[in-house]
């Protein structure tokens, strides 16, 4: 019973978990506008864009800005293209231009290695566990059988005491 308390607990608190953090994060994306590609070029066409601000990937932009009726809008993954004469042909101001910062190279190493250490952690893990634990790993050859060597004292029929005729017997049963 303790142990189904236990399991059901830890299942509430990682549910109540992803619920917080999805109202979290969605809260703050519910006031910036996501229009698609085809929606912001209408409303660029239009005259609605006041100001973007555009972050160059390596494919696409990420485009930033703020619509003329004051509200916030975010595309993202728009197609490279020459937004620069596009956006100066429907006269919306540019506030910054910038190229997406490359991660750095422990970044990218940390990313190759991390799960390649993990595998191979996982891996020794299930074979402790499958030899018993505690340092039994890879030890399945190893033989467990002991020696027994001849050092202790040999009993005879004539140090054991009792009934004459019970050891007679025994000794035929030896002999026999």
């Amino acid at each position: 019973m303790n142990r189904v308390i236990k399991n059901s607990m830890i299942f509430m608190l990682i549910v109540l978990l992803v619920v917080a953090f999805t109202t979290f994060t969605n809260s703050n994306r519910s006031q910036v506008l996501t229009p698609g590609n085809s929606e912001f070029k209408n409303y660029v066409e239009n005259g609605q864009v006041a100001s973007v601000s555009i972050v160059a990937g390596d494919k696409e932009y990420t485009i930033t800005g703020e619509l003329k009726d004051g509200r916030a809008f975010y595309v993202k993954d728009f197609p490279n293209m020459d937004i620069e004469d596009f956006l100066a042909e429907n006269k919306v101001e540019i506030k910054s231009y910038a190229q997406e910062p490359k991660p750095a190279w422990w970044v990218e190493m940390l990313s190759i290695l991390l799960p390649m250490l993990l595998i191979a952690g996982l891996i020794i893990f299930l074979m402790q566990q499958s030899q018993g634990g505690g340092g039994k790993v890879m030890q399945f050859g190893k033989s467990r059988a002991k020696l027994h060597t001849d050092d202790r004292k040999k009993v005879t029929f004539a140090d054991v005491a009792g009934v004459d005729e019970v050891k007679e017997e025994l000794e035929e049963v030896v002999d026999f």
